[in-house]
């Protein structure tokens, strides 16, 4: 390893020696001290010569740059400055140098950094105004660079200080001049709160600041965080979800040779199994994340800024649709009021306009009920007049009725309003549509009306199991719990009214074929619940034609049947809403069961109707104990799920919230999300389109399954696997046998080749 002397025609090629010395230097740095420290005094010749001309290449620098990277780490002393010598480099003339050699000295830098060598707060700041360089591969490295450098910083533990810098760092980068910079840096952000390093409210507030930006790509990026990072980080916990159980067994080599090797790599597994089932439990017990949008510190502003954009912008019409769903989707989740928003979609709700199915669900996204019903009645009317006519396809019939519902569903004052009256009987009238989607979505619409507001539908659509007292509150009322919640269920429990056994419960619907169950069925009528969504009931159409029957028998002056048993059973009529409400339900509440017992029905079914007086429930007269609060929890699910058979819930579960959860603020976890697909309703099974039948082709080509025979084996085969033994005396076998001898006779006598069917067969084809 001599010198390299003489001029510069006659260098040694060090990039011929280096890779061999660089292997040297690592196994036995002290042998080699002499050799690296001529090799150090060569690189920096170099570098003084490549400042002169920053913007040639050069590739015995880049060669000695790269040498001096592996072995820095074995001679720390001799190389303290080589780490702030590079970056000092690319520093003063990054844009102007070469791709090649800038490429070089980054690897290099990158190499010291995982190395240990360098700090990441310097470096990182380095790299990131790196971003300004027209280099795309360069871009690409730094950009997976820093996000694994963050990731690993903060993998054994939190470092909120070094977080913070490096957080101040990209939030001024957003601010930055180049498009290209400051995208990446809102990139690294996204990433970095999609793989959980960065999930506090500092780095979506950071990012929300991309939301005013001037570049449409940048304002896209944040949009797109909030609405769909949480969908993302979802399926990337099923998909780790199902790497982890197929390799969460152990290979412990049980029946292969025992060596070294192999016992090191299980205890490695062993070793990294316990770790993620540690970070997994430390998660559960962090109690997971909240949504993106609930972090937001001033969600009132961000919205307004936000809307203000909308109503200035030239857009395309795909950006308009993304901040129109990001304003209602957090609107919905605080219950804002931005009450200018839904007159400006009043302006595209049209069934000719592109994409209208989205926009509605925006409509019901952006409905509370702190929301005033005047201010969204416009947009009703608007959504009834231009979808709800005879002179639209079913399917947009469908889409505005399912629209209506679930905006009054969140907004139950809406009812009340003026006009809404000659609405509801409008709309249920299209229970006898001829179009099935129509007809799904008015029933739908009727069973939400049922529950809500029922004096509102005629007296053959209010259905037997309603309360005709039954009213939405008041817009801006509240209705506050007396007491522990759930604690009328326990005093129930305790009397013997409501037992714990799912059994039990189911016998104690009514549905018992006692003799003093049918007694009592004739003075309290069996409660017949109907299909929350519309979905067809056995029986349905019956009890629509009785009351049919009856309606057209009261019109004409005559009693109905129902009014006529009343009657005779001694019943008088008090005006003609209580004689109704007696028709079509009956209201009785828990006072007079607890004070007269269980009684020959058994237990109590805890409706919607059922109450125990406030003086007689158990949180009133003693203390609750840890015991109690289990059993009420037990309760409370027994009587949802009471609830679910009775009502027949409903299969479109739109924005994933019932009416009973529309009090509730926004709730950890909770999706304020809408599918536009569930405002859709019931659909045809429209006929494939050739593009669709070729990718179902295709896709069976790559994954093709035999469609086996399920059941065991056919007849067929079962007779080509049996034993010759057995089947050698059967009828077929002995017929084939002898019309072998017969032709064998026949060759005979003829004294020729005797040709068989088959094979006459065969030479008619050819």
């Amino acid at each position: 390893m001599g010198g390299m002397r003489g001029s510069s025609h006659k260098r040694v090629p060090v990039a011929l020696k280096l890779p061999q010395l660089q292997n040297l230097v690592k196994r036995d740095k002290e042998g080699y001290r002499d050799e690296f420290r001529q090799q150090h005094r060569n690189y920096l010749s170099e570098l003084e010569i490549f400042k002169l001309k920053p913007s040639k290449d050069s590739d015995r620098f880049a060669e000695l740059v790269t040498f001096m990277s592996h072995v820095a780490p074995c001679y720390k002393k001799e190389t303290k400055e080589f780490g702030p010598q590079l970056k000092a480099l690319l520093e003063q003339h990054g844009p102007v140098l070469h791709p090649s050699i800038r490429m070089k000295l980054v690897q290099a830098l990158i190499l010291l950094r995982n190395r240990g060598v360098l700090d990441p707060t310097e470096l990182l700041s380095l790299f990131f105004g790196l971003f300004h360089c027209q280099d795309k591969m360069l871009r690409v490295m730094l950009y997976d660079h820093i996000v694994n450098d963050i990731k690993s910083i903060n993998e054994k533990g939190r470092n909120p200080k070094l977080n913070k810098t490096i957080q101040n760092l990209v939030f001024t980068m957003l601010k930055d001049d180049s498009e290209i910079a400051a995208k990446k840096s809102l990139d690294i952000m996204v990433v970095l709160y999609r793989k959980r390093v960065w999930v506090d409210a500092r780095t979506v507030n950071v990012i929300a600041t991309a939301l005013l930006a001037d570049t449409p790509k940048l304002a896209c990026t944040a949009l797109n965080f909030f609405l769909n990072i949480d969908t993302m980080m979802a399926d990337d916990d099923d998909e780790e979800g199902k790497a982890e159980t197929a390799q969460a067994q152990v290979n412990t080599h049980e029946h292969s040779k025992k060596t070294a090797k192999r016992a090191r790599s299980v205890q490695k597994q062993v070793k990294t199994n316990k770790k993620k089932n540690k970070a997994a439990l430390s998660d559960e017990s962090n109690g997971g994340l909240f949504p993106a949008i609930n972090l937001l510190h001033d969600p009132q502003g961000t919205v307004e800024k936000v809307f203000r954009r909308l109503r200035q912008s030239k857009q395309r019409f795909e950006v308009k649709l993304l901040m129109m769903n990001f304003i209602s989707r957090v609107v919905g989740a605080h219950r804002l009021l931005l009450l200018p928003f839904y007159s400006h979609l009043q302006r595209y709700v049209a069934s000719q306009q592109r994409e209208v199915t989205h926009i509605l669900a925006y409509l019901v996204q952006a409905c509370h009920d702190l929301v005033p019903p005047d201010e969204v009645m416009p947009v009703i009317k608007a959504v009834a007049y231009n979808f709800v006519t005879e002179r639209c396809p079913g399917e947009v019939m469908a889409l505005g009725i399912n629209s209506i519902r679930e905006v009054a569903r969140r907004i139950p004052a809406l009812l009340e309003e003026e006009g809404m009256d000659v609405l509801v009987v409008d709309l249920a009238a299209y229970s006898k549509h001829a179009d099935k989607s129509v007809v799904v979505a008015a029933r739908g619409f009727i069973n939400f009306v049922r529950e809500t507001y029922p004096s509102l539908l005629k007296s053959r659509d209010r259905g037997r199991e309603h309360d005709i007292t039954a009213r939405p509150a008041k817009y801006g009322s509240r209705s506050v719990s007396e007491g522990v919640d759930g604690a009328d269920l326990l005093t129930l429990h305790e009397q013997g009214l409501m037992p714990l056994e799912k059994d039990d419960d189911d016998e104690g619907d009514g549905e018992g074929g006692d003799a003093d169950e049918e007694e009592d069925q004739e003075e309290v009528p069996q409660l017949v619940s109907m299909p929350e969504d519309g979905m067809e009931v056995e029986g349905v159409e019956e009890e629509e034609e009785e009351e049919e029957e009856e309606e057209e028998e009261e019109e004409e002056g005559r009693p109905s049947k129902r009014a006529r048993v009343s009657d005779k059973g001694g019943k008088g009529k008090k005006g003609e809403e209580e004689g109704q409400g007696r028709k079509k339900g009956v209201n009785f509440t828990s006072e007079t069961k607890v004070a007269d017992g269980p009684g020959p029905n058994g237990p109590v079914d805890p409706g919607p109707t059922t109450k125990v007086p406030l003086r007689q429930r158990v949180d009133s007269t003693r203390i609750l104990s840890a015991e109690d609060f289990e059993k009420i929890k037990k309760l409370k699910h027994q009587a949802a799920t009471a609830a679910k058979q009775r009502t027949h819930k409903r299969k479109h579960n739109i924005g994933g919230s019932d009416s009973e959860d529309s009090d509730d603020g926004g709730e950890e976890g909770q999706s304020f999300s809408v599918d536009p697909r569930a405002l859709e309703g019931y659909r045809k099974r429209r006929r494939a389109t050739l593009e669709e039948r070729l990718e179902g082709v295709i896709r069976g080509r790559e994954k093709f399954q035999a469609n086996s025979h399920a059941g065991g084996l056919t007849n067929a085969e079962k007779e080509r696997k049996k034993n010759y033994l057995m089947i050698r005396k059967g009828k077929a076998v002995k017929h084939k046998t002898r019309m072998g001898e017969k032709q064998v006779m026949a060759q005979k006598n003829r004294g020729g080749k005797v040709q068989m069917s088959r094979n006459k067969q065969k030479k008619k084809r050819t």
